[in-house]
């Protein structure tokens, strides 16, 4: 069994509110996990917000996200841990690190909760490993 990393597309601020989400990432299907690497030099990351880690059901990397026939699914996005980063207490105490997640059981995911960011800052950069 062998592994090959692939390049997903940044996570970017997808706007300047408060509790701003990034886009969206999807292609998710084949991977076993995936990894998330925050930017240093985020603006949202630097000022001590709380983010958070969304996933949902559907692939937002489809246009049209089609299910098969007689399967329906959410398009809604829900929390998979409570805090990813904090200046406090979370998984990440510092911009520049990286969160791995495995087993992928999801289709899309964002962070949400940014608090400075300007509309399309790079917030982190995805990567997912797969097996061949």
């Amino acid at each position: 069994m062998s592994y090959r990393v692939v390049n997903l597309p940044r996570m970017t601020a997808a706007g300047t509110s408060a509790n701003a989400p990034t886009t969206l990432v999807g292609s998710l299907d084949d991977a076993d996990s995936v990894t998330i690497y925050l930017v240093s030099t985020a603006a949202a990351t630097s000022t001590g917000a709380v983010m958070f880690l969304q996933v949902t059901q559907y692939d937002p990397a489809l246009a049209s996200s089609a299910s098969v026939t007689g399967v329906t699914q959410s398009t809604a996005f829900h929390m998979l841990s409570s805090v990813i980063f904090s200046t406090g207490a979370g998984l990440v105490t510092s911009s520049g690190c990286a969160i791995t997640i495995s087993p992928i059981n999801f289709r899309g995911m964002r962070i949400i909760g940014l608090s400075s960011a300007t509309s399309g800052e790079p917030i982190a950069y995805v990567t997912k490993q797969i097996i061949i």
